[in-house]
């Protein structure tokens, strides 16, 4: 999602010219690439053979979707742990 913002469009080959050495295979970032498009993250149209990608939303809420659903398993993980802990009953004081 990073180049794409940065880049503003991209194709699935120029996203992978940008990757980090060694990047994935070609088919590979189509994979990820449709998978997003998939999640409403990406936009893409198609200009004559290639797929030209675009930001569906903006880098922000990208960032808080992420944050937030990469936190979830932890949160569950709270409740449920609250949940089977056993409440301590406080030491009664001599009146």
């Amino acid at each position: 999602m990073d180049i794409v913002y940065r880049l503003g469009k991209a194709t699935a080959e120029e996203i992978q010219d940008e990757m980090p050495a060694p990047p994935p295979s070609y088919s590979a970032v189509r994979a990820l690439l449709s998978i997003l498009a998939e999640k409403k993250l990406l936009k893409y149209t198609r200009e004559g053979r290639r797929y030209v990608m675009r930001p569906a939303i903006a880098p922000e809420r990208a960032r808080d979707t992420a944050l937030k659903k990469s936190c979830a398993p932890f949160r569950r993980i709270t409740r449920k742990t609250r949940r089977l802990t056993p409440r301590l009953k406080r030491p009664q004081t001599a009146a």
